[in-house]
This record gives structure tokens, C-alpha cells and sequence, in this order.
């Protein structure tokens, strides 16, 4: 009976188990540094042979996903890239800060450049208030945004982007009041259909709330891809891929609902002078 139990004892020793949660320990410390590759692969398995799980890829290849790999997209830009997220927010407030006295003053050197971008905006979005202003605005935003990402081939261009769209965005708004006035066509036409007060004003904060963070986070992956590719911790377009699939499951879906929020807010605020 003794003579029976050692061998046991020695295969308890070489039980596969500290192997397996070694595997798993693995695997946990690599989560975040992108879409962890075996479990993304399980995940593959199981959607080839389940049609519910399966995805289509659109033209410009990006996965049309489940909710769950839209989750891990969300978590992979907004946790991982918070910290950066914070570094675009305080880059915008300078800049903002900056526009005030440049304003105030009328300071040409400084505004000739969001003036310009403020009316090439209005003729590229055009004046009235319809589906055409509302596809214009996405696609604008989400082309920027995703430029503003890209350009992380080193963390000081997304951070200086984030400045600048700080400055130019609080100058439009203090200096631009001549600009908008200057309107040529009522955003609405006379009798069709104008949101409220409360319609207008709740579309207006979802701008806020959507494309703001947006804007932040999309600098941020930037500004984080440059700080990897500096270190030498990856190459540009290996470290851009998992954020180009993530941005197109999460940010874009967000523009495209800040956009048509924004164009029903713009189609509130201009009717009330027609209606």
C-alpha cells in the first residue's frame, strides 16, 4: 500500500495543471497590448461553425462584428488608451485657453487659419439642414479622426493636432460670429418640419458627449502608437491595425449618431427664425 501511494505522489508532481494556469497567466499579461491572438483565433473556430457568429467584411475591410468583439474594441480603446486620453484633453484646454486672448484681440496671424477651415467646413457641409448635411459631417469626422490616429508615427503629431483643434475650435466659436451670420440659404425650408426646444437642446448635448470623446480617444491611440513605435515595442502598421478595426467598430458608429444629432440640432436652432 505505501509502495502504491509514491507513485502517485510523483505524478501529482508532474501534473500538467501548473502548465495550464502558467498558459493562462500568459495570456492575461498580454491583454490590452492589442486583440490577444489564440483566444482571437478560438473565436474564429467557433464562428466558422456557427453562422450567427460569422461576420461579412465591408469594402474597406473592416469586420462587421457581434456585440461581444464590439465590447472588446470599446474596452481596447478606452481603458487602454486612457491615460493618453487625458494627455489630448489637457493639449485641447491649452489651446482653447490660447484662443481666448487671440480672440479677444483679433489677433489675425492667429485666426486666419480657423477661419479659413470654417468656411472651407460650411462650403463642403453645405447650408441646409437635410440627409445630406448629416453624410457630410460623418464623413468629414470620420475621416479627421482617423487621420488624427494615423498620424502617431510619433506621439508629438497627434499631440500637437490635439492642440491646434483646441485652439481652432474655441476661435471659430469666439470669432466666427460674422461668419455665421453671413448665411446665404435658411437651413430650413419654410413649413417643413422643425424639432423643439427639448429635441434641439438634448441633440445638441449628445454632440458633446459623443464626438468630443471621440475626438480625444482617437488622439489618444495616436499619441499612445507613436510612444510604442518609439520604444521599439512595435512598427507602424502593425501597432495601427488593431486600432484602425477598432475604431471602425466604435468611433464611427458614435459619429455617425453625433452627425445626424448635430444636423437636427442645427435644423432646431435655424427654423426658429423661419417657422
Amino acid at each position: 500500500m505505501i509502495g502504491r501511494g509514491k507513485p502517485a505522489r510523483r505524478r501529482a508532481k508532474n501534473s500538467p495543471v501548473p502548465c495550464a494556469s502558467a498558459e493562462n497567466r500568459t495570456r492575461q499579461s498580454q491583454s490590452f497590448r492589442g486583440f490577444d491572438p489564440p483566444r482571437r483565433a478560438e473565436r474564429d473556430k467557433a464562428r466558422a461553425k456557427s453562422p450567427r457568429g460569422s461576420f461579412t467584411v465591408s469594402p474597406v475591410g473592416l469586420a462587421l462584428v457581434d456585440s461581444a468583439s464590439v465590447l472588446e474594441a470599446a474596452r481596447f480603446i478606452f481603458i487602454l488608451h486612457r491615460g493618453e486620453a487625458w494627455e489630448a484633453t489637457l493639449l485641447a484646454a491649452a489651446g482653447s485657453l490660447l484662443a481666448i486672448p487671440a480672440a479677444r484681440f483679433r489677433v489675425a496671424g492667429l485666426l486666419a487659419l480657423p477661419l479659413f477651415l470654417f468656411r472651407l467646413a460650411r462650403r463642403i457641409v453645405g447650408e441646409k439642414a437635410n440627409f445630406r448635411m448629416a453624410a457630410t459631417i460623418f464623413a468629414f469626422n470620420g475621416s479627421a479622426m482617423f487621420l488624427y490616429m494615423a498620424s502617431g508615427i510619433r506621439p508629438a503629431l497627434p499631440a500637437a493636432i490635439a492642440f491646434l483643434t483646441g485652439f481652432n475650435l474655441t476661435a471659430i466659436l469666439l470669432a466666427g460670429g460674422n461668419e455665421r451670420s453671413g448665411s446665404h440659404q435658411p437651413a430650413v425650408p419654410p413649413g417643413a418640419w422643425v424639432p423643439g426646444s427639448r429635441l434641439t437642446a438634448l441633440c445638441g448635448l449628445a454632440v458633446l458627449l459623443l464626438e468630443l470623446p471621440c475626438f480625444f480617444f482617437a488622439a489618444a491611440m495616436g499619441i499612445r502608437l507613436g510612444a510604442e513605435i518609439q520604444g521599439g515595442l512595435t512598427t507602424y502598421l502593425a501597432g495601427l491595425a488593431p486600432r484602425a478595426v477598432a475604431y471602425g467598430r466604435v468611433v464611427l458608429p458614435l459619429l455617425l449618431v453625433s452627425a445626424i444629432c448635430e444636423t437636427v440640432a442645427i435644423r432646431g436652432v435655424s427654423g426658429r427664425g423661419v417657422s
